[in-house]
């Protein structure tokens, strides 16, 4: 019984997480800034976003350890293929590049589009772990991304 409750507690949060537009920390929508960190065995991704009074749609969004297969703007999910080329996949398939292994930073993308508006990604840092034979690590690729609102397309 305590696994049924348990199974439909997280399928009901997970359903609230992705109709929330964008702030997943709750309250951030009536502030001009909001900050939330969301742990993971890998380490902490912390979220800040800036916005005007009124606004549900914020200006500016900093990312610190954006993971992988995880959503960071609206349906777009970072993906990373065995080349190390880094990608923003939407949900419906759609990718855009973002950053080669021989690129240096920071990088600047233009032309993202998420909520109405087009956006500006600064990529500033990337992360990407070595294995070392016989130790187990739960760490895993990550990137440092600022988001800008440019306007509306």
């Amino acid at each position: 019984m305590k696994t049924l409750l348990l199974l439909v507690m997280t399928i009901v949060v997970s359903a609230m997480a992705k109709a929330q537009p964008i702030s997943q920390a709750a309250g951030c929508l009536n502030q001009a800034f909001c900050e939330w960190k969301d742990f993971a065995p890998s380490g902490p991704k912390v979220t800040r976003e800036w916005r005007h009074a009124n606004e549900a749609t914020p200006y500016k969004i900093e990312i610190d350890g954006a993971a992988i297969g995880r959503h960071f703007l609206g349906g777009l999910r970072l993906h990373l293929d065995a080349e190390g080329t880094w990608r923003a996949v939407g949900p419906d398939g759609e990718s855009v590049l973002l950053l080669t292994t021989t690129e240096t930073l920071p990088k600047s993308v233009e032309g993202i589009t998420a909520f109405g508006y087009l956006w500006r990604m600064t990529i500033t840092a990337r992360k990407i772990p070595f294995s070392k034979p016989g130790i187990a690590t739960e760490d895993e690729p990550k990137l440092n991304l600022r988001l800008t609102r440019v306007c509306k397309p």
